[in-house]
């Protein structure tokens, strides 16, 4: 148990945790993009690579509050 306790006090272990919490929560919140949105026409707009990727990025920065909204919905 102490080994674990220094382990997790070094800052290094919290950057890479984040880091690796980040490249798992793109890709899932990648994947679970929504397709595309119908304008007021009645048109449907699809979604490409830049959209959501940046989508994506922006739900990654904020991985506790992104896997928050999906567990508890």
């Amino acid at each position: 148990m102490n080994k674990f306790l220094k382990v997790i006090s070094e800052p290094l272990f919290w950057v890479m945790s984040y880091f690796w919490m980040f490249i798992f929560t793109f890709g899932s919140a990648y994947a679970s993009f929504p397709k595309g949105y119908n304008t007021w026409g009645g048109n449907f707009i699809e979604y490409g690579i830049f959209e959501k990727c940046l989508g994506s990025f922006f739900a990654s920065i904020g991985w506790p509050l992104y896997w928050s909204v999906k567990l508890w919905s």
